[in-house]
């Protein structure tokens, strides 16, 4: 079983995911919206290769989608690196995407090391 690595901009997007989902819906929902990331997360340690292929976007990087979120990551030998966890309605309502979208090109930018 591989471990999860979760790098800083994609616990960002999960702070945001929290942030927005309480707002709208209370604790509760929050709290239910990251269980439910955090158990398709967990799937990815055994099984890594149930992520769609993203080669263009950096080589190696591979997306899950859970509902509106998708989950980019890369796969090493010991460990599945989380890069980002954007949710679309949480970039959308909150004007993020804009902002953003920039950023998570860059972020995934192959020439950029992990």
């Amino acid at each position: 079983m591989r471990k999860i690595h979760v790098h800083g901009s994609a616990e960002s997007d999960l702070i945001d995911v929290w942030r927005y989902s309480f707002e709208q819906s209370g604790e509760a929902q929050a709290g239910k919206c990251l269980d439910k990331l955090d158990s398709g997360i967990r799937k990815l340690a055994d099984h890594p290769e149930i992520g769609v292929r993203r080669d263009y976007v950096r080589e190696g990087c591979l997306v899950l989608f859970l509902r509106s979120h998708a989950v980019y990551y890369t796969v090493t030998p010991d460990a599945v690196h989380i890069i980002r966890v954007p949710c679309t309605d949480v970039w959308i309502q909150t004007g993020i995407w804009n902002r953003q979208v920039p950023a998570t090109v860059r972020l995934l930018d192959s020439s950029r090391p992990l």
